[in-house]
């Protein structure tokens, strides 16, 4: 069965087409379109008009690629931008209205119930063992914790890079006050996470530790030096908290302009990379992870994997 789903989130629109069966996933087709969705959604809790805009001539182009496919069937879901949208029923009657795709608004547990499934399937050294995957988008952060392919605990925090960098970082040239509270925010809503903070450490050695989302990807480019994205390079790539650290640091001590020009890092990602870079360091402090592995299968393949008659 041939699948086209479609993910609607705060920073970007994504596409994974793929054959699948009960055998596993073979993709065809990935594309992604940045389109900000979630501008201002923390502050006035209001997708804008512009943004609506773009989402929906993102949706319909993808909605077209996925036809010209032949896929048997189109899913799309929204997610944290338009969970928090008050007017959340003016995009999605306009995509409805210009491709017939009704969108699935999920909460934040089932976006990290379908990161989970998309990791599990994706990474085989994952495969019975007990698994902390963080999903850190543009409006929130996910957490599941699974043990032998079972969830056993999920969260989701209203932590993302989108949202932070309009708190916090508003200017070309961060100063260490900005930084100061970004920090404080994000350590301020793990601290939410005390239950799930003493399943892992009581695990120790024995957790693996998974990362998704663009954030993460990006990082993995950027320590590699990628002059050109390769999945290849990036799917289960290993971040050490030291280069994190170190990256963090780098990235935040630049101009936008100087970060768009960084190798392995898109520019349209540039002005939101040090709150996710952010967050993902004091994740790692706040779960004392010496290391995180990095996956290009998330809640799409995971999407794919639920919907496998």
């Amino acid at each position: 069965m041939r699948f086209g789903c479609i993910d609607i989130g705060t920073n970007s629109v994504r596409l994974l087409i793929a054959d699948a069966d009960k055998n596993g996933i073979t993709k065809i087709y990935k594309g992604i379109k940045t389109t900000r969705l979630g501008t201002g959604v923390d502050i006035t809790s209001t997708l804008k008009i512009d943004a609506i805009c773009r989402t929906v001539d993102a949706v319909t182009n993808f909605v077209d690629i996925a036809r010209s496919f032949h896929c048997d069937k189109i899913i799309a879901i929204g997610t944290s931008a338009v969970r928090d949208a008050l007017n959340k029923e003016v995009l999605l009657q306009e995509i409805y209205q210009k491709t017939g795709v009704r969108v699935d608004v999920i909460s934040g547990k089932k976006e990290a119930e379908l990161a989970f499934k998309g990791v599990a399937g994706g990474i085989k050294s994952c495969e019975g063992k007990s698994i902390l995957i963080v999903d850190i988008g543009g409006g929130s952060t996910e957490f599941t914790y699974g043990e032998k392919n079972k969830i056993k605990e999920r969260y989701s925090l209203n932590i993302g890079a989108v949202r932070l960098t309009e708190r916090y970082l508003n200017e070309s040239l961060y100063d260490k006050s900005h930084m100061q509270k970004l920090s404080e925010d994000i350590e301020m809503n793990l601290m939410l996470l005390h239950r799930l903070k003493e399943i892992i450490l009581s695990r120790g050695k024995r957790i693996v530790a998974v990362g998704v989302g663009g954030t993460i990807t990006s990082l993995a480019a950027i320590d590699q030096n990628l002059d050109v994205y390769d999945s290849e390079k990036v799917h289960s790539y290993v971040l050490t908290y030291h280069r994190v650290y170190s990256i963090l640091n780098v990235l935040s001590g630049m101009s936008s302009d100087e970060r768009k020009r960084v190798k392995g890092l898109m520019p349209e990602r540039a002005d939101i990379i040090v709150a996710g870079v952010m967050i993902l360091t004091k994740v790692m402090e706040y779960f004392e992870l010496e290391e995180i592995s990095v996956s290009e299968w998330d809640n799409l393949e995971g999407l794919i994997f639920e919907n496998i008659p």
